[in-house]
């Protein structure tokens, strides 16, 4: 090709990127830019290609079990947990149920989502850079859920999503967290008070793989 069209094709590429960053903070648009930027790159955390697995196809629902492992900052030691994310039919974004597969006991919700704790400079959006006609179907770059500990205590776990054409559902290592709350005036005569969630402090980590990668 000549100079002006490959200047031409540079050019449209950079404002691409320029329009990802300068209008949204959310982690999905940062896996949009890292899509757009190099769409090859299919590696995750294990170091194997989704273009050189031949396993099993990791879903979210009742025929996957997946190696749940959490570590708090506190603790030297690690818990380890066998679950399942039974998916409520008809819903989106998808959701549903994280049970342990042990016992059968409900640890809590899950939900794929945008990033929770970023907002994006676009109020039109609700949070997220959507670009329509792109993809198939909605990309959520985050699978979230809320569990109590055996301390109980409430813990958040935020963990990065994505998905293969061999491997399926991918999930990383993510990270927990829990409410940090003040305790505030609910009204102006100072009469009541409420305790209102200021931040979130992060406690420890979490890793999720299916059981036949572990």
């Amino acid at each position: 090709r000549s100079l002006h069209a490959r200047s031409s094709t540079s050019i449209r590429r950079a404002g691409f990127r320029t329009f990802i960053r300068r209008h949204s903070r959310s982690v999905h648009a940062q896996c949009l830019f890292k899509a757009f930027s190099n769409p090859s790159d299919s590696s995750n955390d294990d170091g194997e290609g989704d273009d050189k697995y031949s396993g099993p196809k990791a879903t979210l629902d009742a025929t996957t079990t997946w190696v749940m492992r959490t570590k708090m900052k506190d603790d030297e030691s690690a818990n380890t947990t066998r679950v399942v994310f039974d998916c409520d039919e008809g819903y989106e974004p998808p959701q549903g149920v994280v049970r342990t597969v042990d016992d059968g006991t409900e640890l809590g919700r899950w939900l794929l989502c945008e990033d929770p704790d970023a907002k994006s400079e676009n109020p039109l959006d609700g949070g997220g850079l959507w670009i329509f006609g792109l993809f198939d179907e909605p990309l959520y770059p985050f699978l979230v859920f809320t569990y109590v500990d055996d301390a109980g205590v409430e813990l958040r776990a935020k963990v990065p999503h994505g998905r293969g054409k061999r491997r399926g559902t991918v999930l990383d290592g993510g990270f927990l967290t829990r409410k940090v709350t003040a305790n505030v005036n609910a009204d102006q005569f100072g009469m009541s008070r409420v305790d209102v969630v200021v931040r979130r402090e992060g406690v420890g980590e979490v890793h999720l793989k299916p059981v036949d990668r572990y």
